[in-house]
């Protein structure tokens, strides 16, 4: 089989070239793509979904209550993908499997489910990096504690 380039064909991958050294480097630096496996964020992210994660998002802030993040999980030795409820500084405390955060209910779209768990636990005080972190299937998933350096980054 004999390839030959014609003059504008040239141009083409040259733009196809470049167009392909942008997008290694945005995602080398800027996103991460995962696939979710389990059902812990049921309903928001559905198990085997592939999720975007911005590296950057939380190089000029802070993660803030709501936010889905993807973290590394030492123990586990792979990221895992939770919702951020709990900032730094703040009080948790869990009474028969129901939510506090300095002292009142957490209410969001997930609530109306607890813990999967009737046990109570805390207060306690989180630290200047710390943030506390459940998957939105409360009946199934919680987490706890995770450390601003271990986040990778927000879930897009």
């Amino acid at each position: 089989m004999n390839f030959k380039l014609k003059k504008g064909d040239t141009w083409w991958l040259i733009r196809l070239l470049i167009l392909l050294v942008i997008l290694a480097g945005v995602f080398r630096f800027g996103y991460r793509v995962f696939m979710v496996d389990g059902s812990s964020m049921d309903p928001s992210i559905d198990s085997q979904d592939f999720i975007l994660v911005s590296k950057l998002s939380y190089d000029i802030e802070s993660p803030e209550r709501g936010d889905i993040v993807a973290f590394w999980h030492w123990e586990f030795g792979e990221f895992l993908v939770k919702r951020v409820i709990a900032l730094p500084y703040e009080v948790v405390e869990i009474k028969m499997g129901v939510l506090y955060i300095n002292g009142r209910e957490l209410v969001d779209d997930f609530s109306w489910e607890t813990l999967g768990f009737s046990a109570d636990e805390g207060p306690f005080t989180l630290g200047p990096r710390e943030y506390w972190v459940v998957g939105d299937n409360r009946g199934m998933s919680w987490w706890g504690t995770v450390y601003e350096e271990d986040i990778l980054g927000k879930v897009k």
